[in-house]
């Protein structure tokens, strides 16, 4: 995805410029922002079943801190067609992750299934990582109350993702009934995650006096979810897992003022609100199991488990300083 961002900047830079000396323009501007990010995921499976017992499996990221910065740019022509684009990326500083593992409507589960008696966790510090949000839009403004409230119905296209870096991930070993966080083995592990899709939205902006003004957005995503994970826990074992739904949704919004300080510059301050779901997907694993009727204690078989992805969320808050320019 860097190899996306970089020229996703570079090209709203260069439309900007071209922009600016367009005789059809009549508004474009440039903004460049800075800001923190604190973001929540959280997914959740029905495995196959353990002694005849069906299971369910979570895993929870949470208190993920985020620095971040990114550019955005729009275009007014003079029949009010409106074009705006913006991308940004952060870094995860740290962060906090739970796995879950438990048995569903039956307590009476023993011996080598204990851990998914009740609840069988595991705890880490998520640290480092990324995330990055990219989007395309089109639109029509219409100006109201003498040029000084606009409002532009937008259709667009937007890219979302989370790329989680675990330095230590604990399992719990089969059997044992503390179930303490010190059992099991730690190694690193990742966890990527893509939301991409259409969307339908409504900026809104009103300038109440001559060099304040304040700006709103929501847009409503349908989106196509996909997660590739790799646990190194024991790669002679388990390697990982692919998630994947087709039904993803998910909302937009912001809120911001935005201060023009001279003649063709301006500082803003803007809150966003991210909030996705998926549902009834499928989590795909893939298992390396030693070969019973090989002699050799090396000789492993692949194969792959299949069950149902019950829902998937992840919601996001971010404020950011931004400096932009008008042409």
């Amino acid at each position: 995805m860097r190899k996306f961002i970089v020229p996703f900047m570079t090209s709203l830079l260069s439309c900007s410029a071209v922009f600016a000396f367009w005789p059809e323009a009549a508004d474009s501007s440039l903004e460049v922002g800075v800001g923190y990010r604190r973001d929540k995921f959280h997914w959740e499976t029905n495995n196959s079943l353990v002694n005849d017992v069906p299971t369910r499996s979570k895993i929870e990221w949470r208190d993920l801190n985020i620095w971040q910065i990114g550019i955005g740019g729009k275009y007014v022509t003079c029949d009010n067609l409106y074009f705006r684009g913006y991308a940004d990326y952060g870094w995860i500083t740290s962060g906090k992750a739970r796995n879950t593992e438990f048995a569903i409507g039956d307590s009476s589960i023993s011996g080598a299934s204990a851990d998914f008696n009740s609840s069988s966790n595991s705890s880490n510090r998520s640290k480092k990582g990324h995330v990055y949000d990219a989007s395309l839009a089109v639109g029509y403004v219409f100006k109201l109350c003498d040029d000084s409230f606009g409002i532009a119905p937008v259709l667009g296209y937007s890219w979302h993702g989370q790329h989680l870096n675990l330095n230590s991930f604990t399992a719990p070993v089969v059997g044992d009934s503390s179930l303490s966080s010190e059992s099991g083995s730690s190694s690193k592990n990742k966890f990527n995650t893509r939301w991409n899709g259409p969307f339908l939205g409504l900026d809104f902006d009103y300038r109440f006096c001559c060099e304040w003004s304040v700006f709103a957005s929501y847009e409503y995503h349908w989106a196509r979810y996909h997660a590739k994970t790799h646990f190194n826990i024991d790669p002679t074992v388990f390697d990982g897992f692919n998630q994947s739904s087709k039904k993803a949704n998910g909302s937009i919004a912001n809120l911001g003022i935005k201060w023009d300080f001279c003649e063709c510059w301006t500082l803003g301050l803007v809150g966003q609100w991210q909030w996705f779901t998926a549902r009834h997907g499928h989590n795909r694993e893939r298992f390396l199991l030693l070969d019973d009727e090989s002699s050799n204690e090396g000789a492993r078989e692949e194969c792959f488990r299949i069950s149902r992805v019950k829902s998937v969320k992840w919601q996001s808050a971010s404020i950011n300083l931004t400096v932009g320019m008008i042409f």
